[in-house]
């Protein structure tokens, strides 16, 4: 059983319930920061399992399908637009 995998999906769905109820606003002087830091992590990430792979055309076919799919089915826009409404749900569950 991926018990890691099932705490981290938990922990972000927590994560994203609580968070916003918080209402802590972190300043731009430490939010530019972590965001870049954060991107740079990411990438350095990508870039360390990507040598590690062992098919390197599977990667790059993988690629380009999520890229062809990501398109046609125009998921930038949808998940641009999921937070707002997955709100009202929320709001309403939580009788706000």
């Amino acid at each position: 059983m991926p018990y890691g995998v099932l705490a981290d999906i938990f922990c972000i769905i927590l994560g994203g319930i609580i968070g916003p109820n918080l209402n802590i606003k972190i300043t731009y002087k430490y939010r530019e920061p972590l965001i870049k830091i954060f991107g740079i992590s990411a990438l350095a990430i990508g870039i360390i399992s990507f040598i590690k792979v062992n098919c390197l055309p599977c990667v790059i076919l993988a690629l380009i399908l999520g890229f062809i799919l990501g398109e046609f089915f125009d998921l930038d826009t949808k998940l641009k637009n999921l937070p707002n409404a997955s709100v009202k749900p929320l709001n309403l569950f939580m009788g706000i």
